[in-house]
């Protein structure tokens, strides 16, 4: 029934979200991944998980080939999304073993794997297919975590009460397999090796799988002599663990680490190649005006961003899929809030860890879990690609969930135990407030699920939670631009410009946007600025720029900017740039520009590219009759036409472009009929 219970819950918070649409990374990872589409299986093992020139230096091979695999079953968003459902459900049901062995309680294995599924923390992950990433290094991690605890006294006394503890040598290989798995996920799971070692130090072995802290203290004798009353020494029981836990795990992460450096040929990215504008503890200096302190933005801004974390957990409404500049700003002066905020709960942190080793340790290990988990996403010790991001609190959310679950065992225990009337009242309550607290938290994560409908409809949302992330600024201006209305994008980038003066998609956006307006005098500067940035791998940009010079007058500049565009690798799809550039290359001004003999390759690789564009075979027939050939130019216009869907507007036009051309040629050839029957000798 427990069992039950949970899978019912996951599906009831979920459910919503299956047939929602491929948004943000999964369009790059899933839609633009042609390795993933078409089930290149060993070019996803052997290469980067971001494809093309967009890698970022991160290796997660069996996150790719799920998500092929998926791909291959059903294209389909919830044929995509069920999997990560599933996926999610499993790791909630591997929790409510870890907090049921943690307290000796079903209430508190349930109330923990409940609060995990539901949490709105999670709506994220759940509502982004690549973020199954995340889950499968958690479901592994945690199947980690329960195969190598709790070892102690099978390893020392070779007890065979139960067939895990009978067998180490099978359970350590099985061990060492997950954690590799939960590594080839994603690299955040190494953490779960710290977590083994919170464990040990907490002596979890020797509580037996019950939370009762009397008999803790009874067996505190035996912990340190490691006599009959309680577990072994650590001198007597180390050297084993060492061997039949720690060792495995560690050749299993070597391996893995082995084979990420070959592929990437580094082991880490280095700070100074990531962007503020992503994390700007990886560039402390950024946004600091005179005076103030670099030291304080480095290592002052991970508190900060850490008492976000444990404030989402506790109460996740608003949330927000982005967190970048200036969304996250860096901590300035010890003045401010989010520090001190920060620091509160790093200080209730340890504050609880040292009580709780006094005591039953119980509540050490959950808090432990969570710290240690947090640890690699913290920017603390190393810093990665983003700030922050609720997807990097799914795995820490398995130790806070452990820690209610704890709660509710001791709850529970009141409740059923005699005493005083106030106590068991007190408990009922706690009971009760962690049954309200589940039942609010579905809400949360049904109406998260709705946010995400469409991305437009999720970046509208996500900025009123946070209106100066200068990346959201820059995807609702993207929004409005694709609707057609370009003087609200043109605002909203500005805006994000503003934030962010490097933040090149907001100048490009500017830009296309003016351009689009009619605008070109203030289009063209904040494209050749967004091109100075970086954006010169765009067609738009370089389709913008040289239209504007050719309206000018200046059909030379505009050709020489498409031909740099095409020479570049990233444009080997771009049809329009080359459309584009055939067309001007048969009606610059002056008439010396033009070049039909070059413009004859460029209008039939933009056929090839994307077959069926009504402008596309118009230019291709333009530039044959151009040079003279106007009997191919009919022969194609024929063998292309039938591409031209019906519905399509401009199909009438080709239509009549075939007639004129067929009537053309008719009248040359009756022409040349005439001049044959001429007399020679009459004038």
């Amino acid at each position: 029934m427990a069992v039950l219970l949970v899978i019912g819950l996951g599906f009831v918070a979920y459910s919503n979200c299956l047939d929602n649409p491929l948004i943000i990374d999964d369009r790059i990872l899933i839609e633009d991944d042609a390795r993933v589409q078409e089930g290149r299986y060993l070019e996803l093992v052997t290469g980067e998980y971001w494809p093309g020139a967009r890698g970022n230096q991160l290796y997660r091979p069996l996150t790719s080939l799920s998500l092929a695999l998926s791909w291959a079953s059903s294209p389909q968003p919830r044929g995509l999304r069920l999997p990560n459902l599933l996926l999610h459900i499993a790791s909630g049901l591997l929790v409510l073993l870890l907090a049921r062995r943690l307290s000796g309680s079903l209430a508190g294995g349930v109330a923990a794997a409940a609060l995990f599924v539901v949490h709105p923390v999670h709506s994220n992950v759940l509502n982004s297919v690549v973020d199954r990433a995340e889950i499968g290094a958690t479901f592994f991690g945690l199947l980690t975590l329960l195969l190598v605890w709790p070892p102690a006294r099978a390893l020392v006394e070779g007890r065979r009460d139960q067939a895990r503890r009978g067998r180490p040598a099978l359970v350590a290989l099985a061990a060492s397999a997950a954690f590799a798995m939960a590594l080839l996920f994603k690299e955040n799971a190494i953490t779960i090796l710290g977590v083994v070692l919170v464990a040990d130090l907490c002596r979890l072995d020797r509580m037996g799988g019950a939370a009762a802290p009397a008999r803790a203290a009874r067996v505190s004798d035996g912990h340190k002599t490691g006599s009959a009353t309680g577990s072994p020494s650590w001198r007597a029981w180390f050297p084993a663990r060492l061997l039949r836990c720690y060792l495995p795990l560690l050749v299993a992460a070597g391996a893995v680490l082995t084979v990420r450096a070959a592929v990437l040929h580094t082991m880490a990215r280095p700070a100074a190649e990531i962007a503020a504008v992503d994390n700007v503890i990886a560039q402390p200096t950024y946004g600091l005006a005179e005076g103030e302190s670099p030291f304080l933005a480095r290592w002052g801004t991970p508190l900060a961003v850490f008492g976000k974390a444990a404030g989402l957990l506790l109460h996740p409404d608003p949330l927000c899929w982005d967190y970048s500049w200036a969304a996250i700003d860096s901590v300035h002066s010890l003045a401010d809030p989010r520090l001190g905020w920060g620091a509160l709960w790093a200080l209730v942190v340890l504050a609880g860890i040292a009580v709780s080793l006094a005591r039953g340790r119980l509540v050490a290990f959950a808090l432990g879990f969570m710290v240690m988990t947090w640890s690699v996403t913290s920017n603390f010790f190393v810093v990665i690609g983003t700030i922050f991001a609720e997807r990097y609190l799914y795995l820490p959310s398995a130790g806070f969930c452990v820690l209610v679950g704890l709660l509710a065992a001791a709850a529970a225990r009141r409740v059923r135990t005699a005493g005083g009337w106030a106590v068991r009242a007190a408990a009922a309550l706690v009971l009760l407030g962690l049954g309200a607290g589940l039942v609010w938290f579905t809400g949360l994560t049904i109406r998260r699920n709705h946010d995400f409908v469409s991305e437009a409809n999720l970046n509208r949302v996500d900025l009123a939670t946070n209106p100066r992330s200068c990346r959201l600024l820059s995807a609702v201006a993207g929004d409005h631009y694709a609707a057609g209305d370009f003087d609200a994008a043109a605002d909203y980038a500005a805006r994000a410009i503003q934030i962010c003066p490097e933040l090149t998609p907001a100048w490009q956006l500017a830009g296309l946007a003016h351009w689009r307006s009619g605008r070109a005098r203030e289009a063209l500067p904040r494209l050749e600025r967004a091109v100075r940035l970086g954006a010169v791998a765009s067609e738009q940009v370089a389709v913008a720029i040289a239209d504007i010079h050719r309206a000018a007058g200046d059909s030379r500049t505009a050709i020489d900017v498409l031909e740099r565009f095409i020479r570049q690798d990233t444009a080997r799809t771009a049809a329009a740039a080359r459309n584009n550039l055939a067309w001007y290359l048969i009606t610059a001004q002056p008439a010396e520009d033009r070049d039909p003999a070059r413009a004859l390759p460029m209008a039939r690789q933009a056929v090839e590219i994307e077959r069926g564009q009504p402008d596309y075979v118009d230019t291709l027939v333009s530039v044959l009759v151009a040079l003279g050939r106007s009997d191919q130019a009919i022969s194609t216009l024929e063998e292309l036409l039938p591409t031209v869907a019906d519905s399509d507007p401009g199909r009438q036009g080709l239509v009549e472009k075939l007639a004129a051309l067929e009537r053309e040629r008719s009248a040359q050839r009756s022409a040349r009929g005439s001049d044959e029957t001429v007399p020679r000798d009459q004038p």
